[in-house]
């Protein structure tokens, strides 16, 4: 099929998806969310050969970037305008995917924190839908085969392992693990590595750290649930999602815009372990533009004439490929960012001024 022909069948698909959304949103706020949620997917698995191939396809020698480990984008906060300034495609992998996964590995009551994302997610779809087509929408992860997903787990349980001393297997783990106190213990000089939360601190004692997460993860399960299992369940759950995204975008050819710096921090570090033991690039440098972009830029003054002047000008001035031939001339090391940070704000300031003339 040629490109044309799979760029306008992806459209279709969109208007589509856009259908199937304005239909079950209601549904996703009650007692109907599953029902939605199993819509959703038969969507998507209908449309997977198509989708499929216009990912593995279209995007081959392009800058597309897209957005994931997102919960939404966030459209009321302008997240739009510095994931516009990254590549020259831009892609939305719809977090519904996941939720779609999560649900159906939990039990009923445990679904219940999910309800008001779920809402949230499926609300701010339809307004990136409506309002800016630029962005395509699509569960790029959704579409792993059941042999990929037991891959992801085996990965990501190696990579935990290896984060602790003197403890070679899973079931060894639950042997000699049986409280914060002896967590702390396996992981010592790994602490800094192990991240818990969005806002965890790895200067502050790991007991600490640890009750701070269990506190935000109420909820999510029973109430008896042991510290090894909550461990093993939010570190491995991190470690299987970069896994994932390295994967998934060396398969599509398309580089992952990663906003968080949990997210970052874990992908980074099992980049560097696939760059290793095998032959994909993980784009590192373009994967740290991106996030620099995100929390550097200042949507204020990117959409201060309006999202046609916004487009015009960051197409006429080629802001990407002026942004991308700077900062490949940095190395991503420990001390860099500084310098490449340096290199993004002042090809913004270039930016700004040049929409300020308008």
């Amino acid at each position: 099929m040629e490109k044309n022909l799979l760029l306008n069948k992806i459209k279709e698909i969109q208007t589509e998806y856009k259908e199937l959304l304005t239909n079950i949103i209601d549904d996703l706020e009650g007692l109907y969310r599953s029902a939605a949620l199993d819509e959703f997917v038969l969507f998507w698995t209908k449309n997977k050969p198509v989708v499929n191939m216009f990912l593995k396809h279209y995007f081959s020698n392009k800058d597309a970037f897209i957005m994931t480990a997102v919960t939404y984008l966030d459209i009321a906060a302008d997240e739009q305008y510095p994931f516009f300034l990254a590549g020259s495609y831009h892609i939305l992998d719809d977090p519904l995917g996941k939720y779609c996964e999560i649900c159906s590995s939990l039990e009923g009551e445990y679904e219940i924190p999910l309800g008001a994302e779920i809402l949230k997610c499926a609300r701010d779809d339809l307004r990136v839908l409506n309002e800016y087509p630029q962005i395509i929408v699509i569960p790029m992860r959704l579409f792993k085969e059941k042999e990929k997903q037991e891959v992801l787990k085996e990965a990501s349980e190696q990579l935990f392992l290896s984060l602790l001393s003197e403890i070679s297997s899973i079931e060894e783990y639950f042997d000699k693990i049986k409280s914060v106190d002896d967590i702390a213990k396996s992981i010592k000089g790994f602490e800094d590595s192990i991240l818990l939360n969005d806002d965890d601190d790895s200067s502050l004692p790991f007991s600490e750290r640890f009750e701070r997460t269990r506190f935000l993860m109420k909820g999510w399960f029973p109430d008896d649930v042991t510290d090894a299992q909550l461990f093993l369940y939010v570190v491995t759950s991190y470690l299987s999602q970069a896994i994932d995204i390295i994967l998934s975008c060396a398969e599509f050819n398309v580089i992952p815009y990663i906003r968080y710096n949990l997210a970052l921090h874990y992908y980074l570090m099992c980049a560097e372990v696939i760059e290793r033991e095998s032959d994909i690039d993980c784009k590192t440098k373009l994967v740290c533009v991106g996030n620099l972009l995100y929390k550097i830029a200042d949507s204020d003054k990117l959409k201060n004439k309006g999202d046609q002047k916004f487009f015009e000008i960051i197409e006429k001035n080629n802001f990407w490929l002026k942004l991308k031939n700077e900062t490949q001339k940095v190395t991503v090391e420990s001390g860099t960012v500084k310098k490449m940070a340096s290199i993004i704000e002042n090809c913004l300031n270039c930016l700004y001024s040049e929409i300020e003339k308008e």
